[in-house]
């Protein structure tokens, strides 16, 4: 069982250490899912509260750092709220960022 109130797992998820997906530019590519530039995605670390597996990118990526690494520990996931559906603004916010990378989306023309 993992206990949230434990001040030194609060830390742990508070504190930017995790290596996160590295990218110098943010792409407009269809290939890769929307990212924004955040505090520290310029050296590729982030806090485990912003920060989700790799499973979730084109979910989150638009509002949340993607771990670069693979976590299978079930006790660490659990750490870092990982097991826990994402919170409905953030895949909101993903959707419309999908969205604005789609061409069709930005052409009146089409609709």
């Amino acid at each position: 069982l993992v206990d949230h109130d434990n001040p030194f797992l609060k830390d742990l998820n508070e504190i930017s250490w995790l290596p996160v997906e590295f990218h110098v530019n943010v792409s407009d590519s269809n290939l890769e899912p929307p990212r924004q530039k955040r505090e520290l995605s310029h050296i590729g670390i982030a806090a485990p509260r912003t920060t989700r597996p790799k499973q979730d990118e084109w979910i989150c990526s638009s509002m949340m750092e993607i771990l670069s690494t693979t976590i299978r520990s079930e006790t660490l996931q659990k750490c870092f709220c990982w097991h826990l559906p994402l919170p409905a603004t953030v895949v909101a916010a993903q959707l419309l960022a999908l969205a604005k990378m789609n061409d069709t989306f930005n052409n009146p023309q089409v609709f």
